[in-house]
């Protein structure tokens, strides 16, 4: 091509835009723009000056080094510095930028349930249960760290440089909130303070899977968040999220597994108030992880059929969205187990006195299945007298009238 004119020996090729085909839709004429730098005879170093390119459309853009060299093999030639790329309204990438406004707001919306919940919670500061503290921690902790991410992208879009420091911090928060919130949903599925008052050898397991989660989901959000500039390799990427999915799927397992029992035993042993309760939980649960396998397929797709990045706009939506459904299961958690002025009395009503029994995970797990008498509509008497016959049938006899049970109707004679 040089020796016929088509080109320049040393030279890069490319096709000069005039109607924006080989630039973002609706470039101007004069993209792309070619920058070059030269090595002079004897220098292994050339140097590209100082440049400023005006960018009026909105769009993906790229930045390619190329050298034109055919002694010099691949990888002989490196370059280091540094480019600055920035929007009309700061340093933030587009595909961010919406994120800083969202954080802003999840912030306000953590505040006004941390304030609703405080305020109760230093009201019956005596009635409250370790469920509630549990509870408390879980605010306090989805606080910080929306706050913290907040005050990570407002950095990062003041100064253009992100604080590898503030990033660290919060997806370190992000990775103790999940597995903080994931332990209480647990907690909650297993009846703790309600059905039964202590997790015995239980404690360890639940401990030991949240600990692993932990460690988990740090390695993913550090890895994805800190020191990042390209994206992962779907290898590299498989290998931070794998021991992430694997431990979601056993919590939400272990979760619907306990909550079907606890379920159970309040049916069984009919603590109606208790298990209204906790239907309204099964519910909310139920539609979270529905809308979370549902986001997953979603997130999937999105990431799967979207190579380079040609959906930016709408790519904060991601996160916000893990976002939302965690936040309105807290809320729903903070809703139905509020401190209030008879907490721990509600939450050991019914119990049994279990001193003397043995406290295994076998013993936690037996339901009570003994029927619970009903009184009847007795009126004032000062005899009685109470037969049981051979039929298990039991007769009260009072001066107003005697009364039988047999299965579970009462009959008045």
């Amino acid at each position: 091509m040089a020796r016929l004119g088509g080109c320049t020996e040393g030279a890069v090729v490319h096709r000069a835009s005039s109607n924006g085909t080989s630039a973002p839709t609706g470039t101007a004429s004069g993209w792309p723009k070619v920058l070059a730098a030269s090595f002079l005879p004897g220098s292994l170093t050339a140097a590209f000056p100082d440049e400023t390119v005006a960018v009026s459309p909105t769009g993906m853009y790229n930045l390619y080094f190329v050298h034109c060299d055919p002694s010099l093999a691949a990888g002989q030639v490196t370059a280091e510095g540094k480019t600055i790329w920035k929007n009309s309204r700061g340093y933030l990438p587009g595909r961010m930028a919406p994120l800083k406004p969202f954080y802003g707001g999840m912030s306000l919306a953590f505040a006004a349930l941390a304030a609703s919940w405080f305020v109760r919670y230093a009201r019956f500061w005596r009635e409250v249960s370790p469920l509630q503290n549990f509870a408390t921690a879980a605010i306090a902790l989805g606080m910080v760290e929306v706050t913290t991410w907040y005050f990570d992208l407002a950095e990062f879009d003041e100064t253009g440089v992100r604080p590898a420091g503030t990033t660290f911090w919060a997806a370190t928060s992000g990775a103790v909130r999940g597995a903080a919130s994931r332990v209480l949903v647990l907690l909650v599925a297993m009846g703790y303070g309600v059905v039964r008052p202590a997790l015995g050898c239980t404690s360890a397991k639940v401990a030991g899977l949240g600990a692993a989660f932990l460690a988990a989901a740090e390695m993913l959000e550090v890895g994805e968040n800190v020191g990042i500039v390209s994206d992962h390799s779907p290898a590299r990427r498989l290998f931070f999220i794998l021991p992430v999915a694997v431990l979601n799927t056993v919590f939400i397992y272990w979760i619907f597994s306990s909550l079907s029992r606890t379920l159970g035993k309040l049916k069984a042993r009919r603590m109606t108030a208790k298990l209204e309760m906790y239907r309204k939980f099964a519910n909310s649960l139920t539609i979270a992880v529905a809308l979370s396998l549902g986001w997953i397929t979603f997130e999937v797709h999105f990431k799967s059929t979207d190579e380079h990045n040609e959906r930016w706009r709408v790519a904060w939506v991601i996160p916000a969205v893990w976002q939302l459904i965690s936040f309105t299961l807290l809320c729903a958690i903070c809703l139905l187990w509020a401190p209030s002025q008879n907490s721990m009395r509600f939450a050991y009503s019914g119990e049994e006195d279990e001193e003397g029994a043995e406290h295994d995970d076998d013993d936690d797990d037996v339901e009570d299945t003994r029927l619970l008498i009903r009184p009847g509509p007795l009126s004032y008497v000062d005899n009685w007298a109470c037969y049981v016959t051979q039929d298990a049938k039991i007769i009260l006899r009072t001066d107003s009238g005697v009364y039988a049970k047999a299965g579970e109707e009462y009959k008045h004679h």
